[in-house]
């Protein structure tokens, strides 16, 4: 699915600031990373856009055996408790970023082959940086605040029936526990990861 309209304007860009690029090399170097990577940003700004810790676990494996792809985990120093639940899960452990700045975060995204996450901040950024990203969606409509990019890319929204009437609303109209974000499986999400790795490969 193509990024959301901008009126005719071309896509936002970001730029990487040197210094803040150095210090992420540093830091990619101490953990071993010294080539290809994923981004794997497991939060979101609220808890009903955040996909099962388990199954991001499940594509970090799947990255790793299908592709060759080590993964590194995005996220604040608040969403520690997100972070162990996927690394407690994955069988090959991914490396944990919960530290960086803003500028080093943006920094960190551009340097990804490419980013998997929720509909949250870090998509955006991977989109105005070039980075190819897939993110999934759940209860805010990606016709809206989907990706504005002309990198490769991907948009996983989950397949609710017709018949539901899901107004994919925000959650302001199913207030008791949306559980959208719980219809979207792993494989759904490989199969739009390994679409992407063919694309920019």
């Amino acid at each position: 699915m193509a990024g959301r309209a901008g009126g005719g304007d071309p896509p936002p860009r970001v730029f990487v600031d040197p210094q803040a690029d150095e210090c992420v090399a540093r830091r990619l170097a101490m953990l071993e990373i010294d080539g290809r990577f994923a981004l794997l940003h497991v939060g979101a700004s609220t808890r009903w856009k955040v996909w099962e810790p388990a199954r991001f676990a499940r594509v970090n494996d799947y990255l790793w055996e299908r592709h060759g792809l080590p993964s590194v985990i995005l996220a604040s120093p608040s969403e520690g408790h997100i972070v162990t639940a996927v690394t407690r899960a994955a069988r090959h452990r991914p490396q944990v970023c919960t530290d960086f700045t803003l500028a080093e975060t943006m920094a960190l995204v551009a340097r990804a082959t490419l980013l998997l996450g929720n509909d949250s901040g870090p998509a955006h950024i991977a989109a105005a940086a070039g980075t190819p990203a897939a993110a999934i969606y759940g209860p805010a409509d990606p016709r809206i605040w989907g990706l504005w990019t002309s990198a490769p890319h991907r948009i996983i929204t989950p397949d609710i029936p017709e018949a539901e009437q899901c107004p994919r609303c925000l959650f302001d109209k199913c207030r008791v526990a949306p559980r959208c974000m719980d219809r979207v499986p792993v494989e759904q999400v490989t199969a739009a990861l390994d679409g992407l790795m063919a694309e920019i490969i």
